[in-house]
């Protein structure tokens, strides 16, 4: 006996198809920006945009730090569809990228960001990375900055009379003396004022550079790849700060990594770690690139942290007066006000060493 289909009625069929397609994309749509179970715990999520709407563009540390006392040294952020696991407690930091350096020592997004895979700052993890670094830490002993200590005194003690000469550019001073102490110690040159053009250029190259890595500042294809396909001329053209910013430090790096070279071929050395590095380059099996990575690795680390730390200190110190006095005062026992400390007093130094670890 023949069997019978029924017919389909078009017109009822269409409205059903377009409602479940309705009900699927809403519900797909909704699950971006939602934490999964097996996530470590973390803030509200909105559909969509995940955690990012809570994310402030300035001082954004200071919410992760709210967010780390709430709900412990490991917690994750969805940002659209992307997700990030912030590490905030020593122990964690310890434990997970100690144990795992295999996996977390990655600079994926900033590789994208500046197309800086060759710099020892960004680059992946692997043959070239580990090559780098290993030069680089033997840079770093402390036997080698021996002959620095009369770099840092010099630069200390011009610190000391900007200071007392022009007090109202403070924060200036400070920085000009850290980037002048990093490159006269690593590049051969120094920055005599902080109107000059290298203090200025360089200041720019490590703002632009965080700015990038902020959370808030994440173009938006990182978040959602779909993104790459449009174009907007109301979204900020990461790319083009990013190629600026390579730009200006190739220029930078390029020109110390020659200069230190043409020092070395003239018998001119400064005793810099850029005419270590040129001097000693094919003993160590370096090319030109590869120690124009290390020199940019060492001046971005040196002076990316020791600025704000400056700047820190100088601020407690002028918050917490009490503090202060006690300071002077160990000063004045131990070292006197005839001469500059120096690190050999340091031990001495029992109150003075509390606070700058503090």
């Amino acid at each position: 006996m023949p069997l019978h289909m029924p017919s389909l009625d078009i017109q009822t069929v269409t409205p059903v198809a377009v409602g479940l397609a309705v009900t699927y994309g809403v519900s797909r749509l909704t699950k971006i920006g939602s934490r999964d179970s097996r996530l470590p715990p973390g803030p509200p999520t909105t559909p969509i945009v995940g955690n990012l709407n809570m994310i402030p563009q300035k001082h954004s540390y200071i919410r992760f730090t709210q967010w780390g006392r709430q709900y412990g040294g490991v917690y994750s952020l969805k940002m659209g569809s992307s997700t990030y696991v912030v590490v905030s407690s020593l122990d964690a930091i310890n434990e997970i990228f100690e144990a795992n350096e295999e996996i977390t020592a990655k600079s994926d997004m900033m590789n994208r960001r500046i197309g800086a895979q060759e710099l020892l700052v960004f680059a992946p993890f692997g043959p070239l990375w580990r090559a780098l670094r290993h030069t680089a830490a033997g840079l770093m002993e402390p036997s080698a900055w021996d002959h620095q200590a009369p770099i840092i005194l010099a630069e200390s003690t011009q610190l000391l009379l900007d200071c007392v000469n022009e007090p109202e550019f403070l924060y200036y001073h400070l920085q000009r003396c850290v980037i002048s102490t990093a490159f006269a110690s690593i590049g051969g040159v120094r920055v005599p004022r902080f109107e000059s053009p290298l203090r200025v250029k360089w200041y720019r190259i490590l703002s632009t550079l965080s700015k990038l890595g902020e959370p808030g500042n994440v173009p938006p294809a990182d978040l959602q790849p779909i993104l790459k396909y449009f174009s907007s001329r109301s979204v900020p053209d990461w790319e083009s700060q990013s190629r600026t910013a390579q730009s200006s430090l190739d220029e930078v790096i390029e020109e110390i990594v020659y200069d230190a070279g043409e020092r070395e071929n003239q018998g001119k050395s400064t005793g810099c770690l850029a005419e270590l590095l040129v001097q000693k380059g094919e003993k160590l099996g370096l090319d030109n690139d590869s120690i124009s990575s290390i020199v940019a690795a060492l001046l971005i680390g040196s002076t990316i942290t020791t600025t704000p730390l400056l700047h820190f200190v100088t601020l407690f110190a002028a918050a917490y007066r009490q503090c202060q006095s006690k300071i002077h005062e160990e000063l004045d026992r131990v070292v006197g006000q005839d001469r500059l400390p120096t690190l050999e007093d340091l031990p001495n130094l029992s109150y003075l060493s509390a606070f700058m670890k503090e």
